[in-house]
């Protein structure tokens, strides 16, 4: 079936598909009928069945042939080889599971009330009561979101593995047509506060400066001994933790934490990100874990 703005073939070619015997491989064989196929740059979809078991290596590749005869291969231009594409498992589980493997953590623009740094010091009161997820939108709050058009915007996203990698490996986000990802790409993945905050860094969260952490009423735990985690269970639900009957406030609730970087199972660290055009290739060091809340950078 053509895509919309290219040809289609002459209305008599046959498409056939076979197993070559000798080697196993699947060969698809589209012959001209009565009237020639035309010179020309065609672009069209073909129905088909991937392999029953992932393959993410020893991918083989795609070849492209044309003939003047086909039962003599008699070469009519020059063949074209594309590398295989890897196959591999619902990001998440199989979907009977239920669980989103891969989704945008971000909500629509929300008003929130900001203190400045020294209102809110002098009469020791939060400088925002607005849950950590709105705080996008608000570069004092650590925000980097911007959903006008044509500008630069942070996009936060969570993600729920099906398989623990056990080796480095590339995770490959690809977004809508008409975004433009940096060919250098920026990330951040630890501390996991620096997220949705990103001025937090490990250092202002352990000393206990960074807003992050000073904020008790929107208070969202990650790894670090602060006086507001003294004593406290890593995974405890606690009543002043909710906002309503099923949403809290600690981070630790709602997302995995991102490993540190001397963690024993690997800091799943970010040796590179590389953007082209609405596609960015980030490489991951070992350390995700499977399952869970899911992570978020």
């Amino acid at each position: 079936k053509p895509l919309d703005g290219y040809p289609d073939m002459p209305a008599d070619v046959t498409c056939l598909a076979e197993v070559v015997e000798a080697t196993g491989v699947p060969e698809i064989k589209i012959y001209a009928g009565a009237v020639p196929i035309p010179p020309a740059h065609y672009m069209f979809t073909m129905e088909a069945k991937n392999p029953p078991q992932p393959y993410t290596t020893n991918l083989g590749q795609w070849k492209f042939q044309s003939f003047s005869q086909m039962s003599e291969r008699i070469t009519l231009d020059g063949h074209t080889i594309i590398p295989g594409y890897s196959v591999n498992e619902r990001m998440g589980g199989p979907a009977e599971m239920g669980v989103e493997g891969g989704k945008l953590k971000m909500p629509p623009w929300t008003e929130c009330f900001r203190n400045s740094d020294e209102f809110a010091e002098a009469n020791g009161i939060p400088k925002t009561l607005c849950d950590f997820e709105n705080w996008q939108f608000w570069p004092e709050l650590g925000g980097s979101r911007d959903d006008r058009p044509n500008r630069p915007s942070a996009l936060v996203i969570r993600m729920v593995l099906a398989n623990t990698p056990t080796e480095t490996s590339d995770l490959i986000v690809r977004a809508p047509k008409g975004y433009i990802f940096d060919t250098d790409c920026k990330v951040l993945t630890y501390p996991s506060a620096s997220v949705f905050d990103e001025t937090a860094t490990m250092q202002s969260i352990q000393a206990g400066t960074a807003l992050w952490v000073t904020n008790p009423e929107t208070f969202h735990r990650i790894p670090a001994d602060t006086s507001n985690s003294v004593g406290v269970p890593e995974d405890a639900i606690l009543d002043e933790w909710k906002i309503g009957d099923t949403a809290y406030r600690s981070f630790n609730q709602r997302y995995a934490v991102w490993p540190a970087p001397n963690a024993v199972q690997g800091a799943a660290e970010l040796l590179r990100c590389k953007g082209k055009d609405n596609t960015a290739t980030l490489t991951l060091t070992r350390g995700l874990q499977a399952g869970g809340m899911g992570y978020v950078f």
